[in-house]
């Protein structure tokens, strides 16, 4: 999701944004539960934004969605799932 959100981010200008969001693909992912199904494109990362920059992944995803943007793998479902997931992270108070 990391990878479609910076693809979005840059087809609506906030290559800072994307930036941010690279880097946090750069790192290591989270651990990996023993039981998980799925290949490396189900990995985990930790991404840490302050409340400004959460709505400001928000206002971008849901700019993206009104112009009728699309990734490689959101062209045939649409960016509802991304709203959706961001809506919540923008809410999501940040851990101290």
């Amino acid at each position: 999701m990391l990878e479609q959100c910076i693809d979005l981010l840059q087809q609506v200008g906030e290559a800072q944004l994307a930036a941010r969001l690279q880097r946090a693909l750069a790192g290591p992912p989270l651990h990996t539960p023993a039981d998980h199904r799925g290949g490396t494109a189900t990995r985990m990362y930790r991404l840490e934004l302050p409340t400004v920059e959460r709505h400001a992944l928000l206002g971008a995803i849901l700019r993206a969605d009104e112009l009728n943007l699309a990734t490689s793998q959101t062209r045939q479902r649409g960016l509802g799932g991304f709203v959706a997931a961001c809506r919540e992270f923008a809410q999501h108070e940040a851990s101290a």
